[in-house]
């Protein structure tokens, strides 16, 4: 590709970096699609998916105004700090299953299930958000 520009330009030769710096595409963090409105009829069919979403503070999409928007920035924040405090909640889970554990010496299937629950969790956090 370089070498071509510079068959081209000969006189007008270019630093690496330069024609790097001016080859890049403008990229942008979000598409918005003009044309994806909705109807009603879809709109209703997403509705219990949406407000699942929502209650459990992992929302992927909003429904406004009869279009699909992605989620803004407060919104994703608001996701991880979720996501943060229910892994510390199990995480809390565990140090009590643990301790308890080592003090009484049973209860095994709780101490390998209360693992289960974090990984659990933490791939299905992973797979909504990728």
């Amino acid at each position: 590709m370089f070498s071509s520009y510079v068959r081209a330009n000969p006189n007008k030769m270019k630093s690496l970096k330069e024609y790097l710096y001016f080859k890049k595409k403008k990229e942008c963090r979000v598409t918005v699609l003009i044309n994806n409105m909705i109807d009603k009829d879809l709109q209703w069919l997403l509705w219990p998916l949406n407000i699942m979403h929502k209650v459990l503070l992992c929302p992927k999409y909003r429904i406004n105004d009869n279009f699909i928007d992605p989620n803004s920035l407060l919104i994703k924040f608001m996701s991880f700090c979720f996501i943060i405090s229910v892994t510390s909640c199990f995480l809390y889970r565990i140090y009590g299953v643990s301790s308890d554990y080592l003090v009484k010496g049973g209860a095994t299937a709780m101490y390998i299930c209360s693992y289960f629950d974090v990984i659990l969790f933490l791939i299905g956090s992973f797979i909504n958000y990728t």
